[in-house]
């Protein structure tokens, strides 16, 4: 649909083209929601979680979104999963990676960003900036703890488990950080 986040997500979540969902621009930052802008995913926009949820299915997320954060104020999170359908969510990065998140010191020599790196749990806001350390065990953790509380429902189960790899800020936990020959990108 994109190469870029938003667009590439709200297809996927939507089964829509971006630009029939007014998610298009000439740059990727015309593309993608900015978390300091008012815009996301419109709600009247039918997810596959919402499709799902009415054919009986219990949903739930974890990971990164980039589908928008807040609408009216600057932490109403009316953008977030649990406005798109999905019953339970876990521990979501809102923004994704940014070069302003990287913990490393090595692109922002004076530390990672508050104002875009931040980890919800739910509509909660519970780290920032966010500490990568173990992120993608706790990603893994959140759906493995949904399959456990759901596996022997009467009815049928969706989850959403988007990793937060596609890009910068780079990031390994301590049992891979420097294991790999491909350096941090294979970590």
């Amino acid at each position: 649909a994109d190469s870029v986040c938003s667009p590439s997500r709200a297809g996927l979540l939507t089964g829509r083209m971006p630009l029939r969902l007014g998610i298009y621009g000439d740059s990727p930052m015309l593309r993608n929601f900015a978390p300091f802008l008012p815009t996301g995913l419109p709600l009247a926009e039918l997810t596959m979680a919402e499709m799902l949820k009415s054919a009986g299915y219990t949903t739930g997320f974890a990971g990164k979104w980039h589908l928008g954060l807040n609408k009216e104020t600057n932490d109403d999170g009316a953008f977030l999963p649990y406005y798109h359908g999905f019953d339970e969510v876990g521990l979501t990065l809102p923004m994704g990676n940014l070069w302003t998140c990287d913990e490393s010191l090595d692109h922002m020599p004076s530390g990672p960003s508050t104002e875009t790196c931040y980890l919800y749990r739910n509509t909660t806001i519970i780290q920032q900036p966010i500490d990568h350390t173990n992120l993608t065990r706790r990603l893994v953790n959140d759906a493995q703890e949904f399959i456990l509380r759901h596996h022997d429902d009467a009815g049928p189960f969706f989850y959403m488990l988007a990793f937060a790899h596609p890009h910068v800020a780079l990031f390994a936990g301590d049992d891979f950080k420097g294991k790999s020959r491909r350096g941090p990108y294979g970590d």
